[in-house]
């Protein structure tokens, strides 16, 4: 989740190469998220019943939204508005350029902003128990089929999402044919749910777990090979489409794989770096975007705004913050922790 300071700092200026920061982000960010949250909930469906396991997960995801849409965004808001628009004449302009017209005005002014995968995970929370049998089942069924340890394992868990993915897709669009539009949030939901359902599919692994990540040489191969032609080779019509769609599902979840399966590596065992990340990150990355704009004001006049330091800065100061936010009021706070974290107990630094 940290490298999203970095992806919203980008937005800030005109940063040239550093903008492939997004772009690379896009590969795994969001879906690693999302496939590590689907195992997680899958283990605390593991350990407790259905009735608490909502109540815990929707407190620690609602009251983050609720808190962070009503009282942080719309400070954050009207700073976006006036570092790319300057100082408006009313709020009520600011207000009209969220929910009305848009026409003319620059940055991104979305209601939800960085919080939108709240909402997502939210659904997912909902959905979660009546996942977690199928997912179960798809377990079962390939583990009987194939050996122990089999290196067929990982490719079965690229084609689930992959097929998955161009399903949901398919539906959307006939979807939007009949309606006209969808949300971009009913839309992004949508088409992750095939990682978050990958989480609770590995959870449910058990034993097996490592080998249906463990990166073979010849997927590896495989997918990169398919990503680049989708770059290089231009097709007609829907199959560019195709390919695109195919290349990058199995493209991220190939890269969530080889991340999981490195990660148990080299982070086995606790730190006091991880720990002190992992107690504090749901506060940085809910105020970092609010951050950022602050920052960004603040300092625009004497920096340049398109200059690499000036987004170094940004992106660095903005971590620094929040961690200190974190540890000195937040973690110091029951109410803040339960606003900013959805917990009960305090967060410690």
């Amino acid at each position: 989740m940290l490298l999203g300071v970095f992806v919203h700092a980008a937005t800030v200026g005109d940063f040239g190469r550093i903008e492939s920061v997004s772009e690379i982000s896009d590969l795994f960010r969001m879906s690693l998220f999302f496939m590590i949250s689907g195992f997680l909930a899958a283990m605390l469906l593991g350990r407790q019943p259905i009735g608490k396991f909502w109540k815990g997960r929707l407190r620690n995801l609602i009251i983050p939204l609720v808190f962070g849409v009503v009282i942080l965004n719309p400070p954050t808001l009207y700073m976006v508005y006036a570092y790319f628009n300057g100082r408006p004449d009313s709020l009520a302009e600011v207000w009209n350029a969220v929910f009305g017209d848009s026409t003319g005005v620059s940055g991104q002014l979305v209601w939800h902003l960085h919080l939108w995968f709240l909402v997502s995970l939210s659904v997912y929370a909902l959905l979660a128990p009546a996942f977690l049998r199928p997912a179960r089942r798809l377990i079962e069924i390939l583990l009987a089929l194939l050996p122990k340890g089999s290196a067929l394992l990982p490719w079965f868990g690229v084609i689930f999402v992959v097929i998955t993915t161009m399903t949901l897709l398919a539906a959307l669009e006939a979807a939007e044919r009949i309606t006209g539009s969808l949300p971009w949030l009913m839309r992004v939901t949508a088409l992750y749910s095939p990682y978050y359902f990958m989480g609770l599919a590995l959870h449910s692994a058990s034993g097996t777990g490592r080998e249906m990540i463990r990166p073979g040489y010849l997927l590896s191969f495989f997918v990169v090979l398919l990503y680049i032609a989708s770059e290089f080779v231009l097709l007609d019509g829907v199959a560019q489409e195709v390919i695109e769609v195919v290349s990058l599902a199995a493209m991220r979840t190939w890269i969530c794989f080889v991340l999981i399966y490195w990660g148990q590596v080299w982070l086995e065992g606790r730190s006091r770096i991880t720990d002190m990340f992992s107690r504090s990150i749901y506060t940085v990355y809910l105020l970092h975007y609010g951050v950022i704009y602050a920052l960004a004001l603040l300092s625009a006049r004497f920096m340049g705004t398109d200059t690499a330091a000036f987004y170094v800065f940004l992106s660095i100061t903005t971590i620094f913050v929040g961690l200190a936010v974190h540890a000195f009021i937040v973690s110091r706070s029951h109410v803040l922790t339960f606003l900013l974290n959805g917990r009960l107990t305090l967060v410690k630094a």
